[in-house]
């Protein structure tokens, strides 16, 4: 979450951090992020981006589905997601102030 008086750079800013994540699979060296533990939690956070797309939020980069290149594991693309609805399921129990 971006405070709303630096929501233009923090939007930004989270975008270019994303576009350089490095997916790779857990046994590799190096920094890199790796895949979610199992099937179940990627339907849920594919379920939960889904949600919060069709509750207009905005996809800056990433989105729903694998990365490509990735077509086995449980890989989620580094996700930016922009004017999200304070109700959807993604925020969780999170508390949103404005």
């Amino acid at each position: 979450m971006i405070e709303a008086s630096a929501y233009h750079d923090g939007k930004e800013a989270a975008q270019r951090a994303a576009s350089e994540w490095t997916l790779r699979y857990p046994a590799r060296s190096g920094d890199h992020l790796g895949s979610l533990a199992n099937g179940r939690q990627f339907d849920h956070i594919q379920t939960l981006l889904h949600g919060a797309i069709a509750a207009g939020a905005r996809v800056l980069c990433g989105g729903a589905g694998r990365p490509d290149g990735m077509d086995t594991g449980y890989f989620v693309k580094p996700t930016i997601l922009a004017d999200v609805a304070a109700k959807p399921r993604l925020c969780g129990r999170i508390s949103l102030t404005r």
